[in-house]
């Protein structure tokens, strides 16, 4: 199984400690594949031990201060997300 978490961004603070307990979790249960965490440009917070346990992917214009997005599109293929 795939899990894909989405967030405007991963600097230090609650949502990326709770992001980063919840992989350390996941990745022990060993029923996802992969774990793909999705953000703004802005992703600094996560430790060496996430990253390597993730795929990391740069949503480009995700974050606080682009509010009027729609949708986050994901091409499998060229692993690219766009937001529309």
């Amino acid at each position: 199984m795939i899990l894909v978490i989405l967030h405007c961004h991963y600097e230090r603070g609650g949502v990326t400690q709770v992001v980063e307990n919840h992989v350390r979790a996941l990745r022990e249960t060993g029923q996802f594949e992969r774990i793909l965490l999705a953000s703004g440009v802005r992703h600094s917070g996560l430790s060496s031990e996430t990253l390597k346990a993730v795929e990391w992917i740069n949503v480009d214009g995700f974050d606080y201060t682009v509010m009027s997005w729609q949708s986050v599109i994901w091409n499998h293929d060229s692993k690219e997300c766009c937001i529309t």
